[in-house]
């Protein structure tokens, strides 16, 4: 046992002179690689002094099992013989193949190296790559951001511009309220048909003069005084024609009543195929100015888009086919 002992030391001091070897070399001992080529070492300084690997290996699990080795005796005295036989000669012939072993560890920790430093190379690659990569998706964000700001820089601005127009719309919409309101209360202060009539009653109603004096009142003045108060029924029916057509009826200098003198939305005639331009109204607008045409929905103007003679409107460029034409005036 105790030679065994000795061959074990012996053997274990050249593999650690192996281990020190590959770690000044940078060799990571633990690998799978690294442990192939030690086991392969250790065969070879085994199989020069005439024992096997696996042999060397069974006694060492059992002596630290169980403190000692169940072997022939020729195991013994083989390594008796082997460790006796350590001559000057025999010393010089294991160190020279230690040496022959300690090149090929060397040529395999070069090899393991050079794996090592070719993975660490890959590796580096990628992670540059890796990085180039984000380094790109980064521009990319930053590029995809600086767009949504402007995007929403744009957003706000049309929001903005839409709020003003609302804004816009609402004080417009309150001003014609406004002025609707004027108007209706403008229609409520005109003299209503009943007042008028009551105005004529009172009127005929004013006391005659005495026979006696008639003769006094010339024919003119009697002619001057009818001539002004047909003039103030004018005046008054006028009046009334001019702020409020569509709340009232008009009445006549004869005492009734007439229909309303407003055409509003009428089609005149005449072809919408692209080239006519001649269309006819109903009547005679009255006065001219009270004209007003509509080209789907859009009002025109006068001498740019039409022009009036008599009953006849021409515009100024045919109507496309489908076009809605619509017209309002007084008679």
């Amino acid at each position: 046992m105790n030679n065994f002992i000795t061959l074990k030391r012996q053997i274990e001091k050249l593999l650690q002179k192996a281990e020190d070897e590959a770690l000044e070399n940078g060799v990571n001992i633990t690998s799978t690689k690294f442990q192939s080529v030690f086991r392969e070492l250790k065969r070879k300084i085994l199989a020069e002094r005439g024992i096997s690997l696996e042999e060397y290996e069974r006694l060492e699990e059992e002596i630290e099992r169980d403190g000692s080795v169940k072997v022939d005796k020729n195991f013994f005295i083989k390594v008796g013989k082997g460790l006796e036989k350590e001559t000057e000669e025999e010393k010089g012939k294991i160190n020279e193949n230690i040496g022959e072993l300690r090149k090929d560890l060397l040529s395999e920790i070069s090899i393991l190296k050079e794996e090592e430093d070719s993975k660490i190379q890959s590796l580096t690659e990628k992670t540059d790559a890796e990085k180039r990569e984000l380094l790109k998706e980064n521009e990319i964000l930053q590029t995809t951001l600086k767009e949504q700001e402007i995007t929403s820089g744009k957003q706000a601005k049309e929001l903005k511009k839409i709020g003003e127009l609302e804004e816009k719309f609402q004080r417009e919409a309150l001003r014609e309220n406004r002025n609707i309101d004027n108007v209706k209360d403008l229609v409520k202060r005109l003299p209503t048909n009943k007042d008028i009539e009551d105005i004529k009653k009172e009127i005929r109603n004013i006391p005659k003069p005495e026979k006696q004096v008639l003769p006094n009142i010339k024919k003119e003045v009697k002619e001057e005084i009818k001539n002004e108060m047909d003039n103030l029924q004018e005046m008054i029916d006028k009046r009334i024609n001019d702020l409020a057509p569509r709340f009232l009826a008009i009445p006549s200098r004869k005492g009734g009543l007439e229909s309303s003198n407003i055409i509003d939305a009428e089609t005149p005639t005449g072809s919408i195929n692209g080239s006519n331009k001649t269309f006819t109204l109903a009547y005679t607008p009255n006065p001219t100015t009270s004209l007003k045409v509509f080209r789907n929905g859009i009002r025109q103007e006068l001498t740019t888009h039409y022009t009036l003679s008599g009953k006849t409107l021409t515009t100024v460029a045919a109507l496309p086919t489908g076009t809605n034409l619509k017209v309002e005036y007084r008679k």
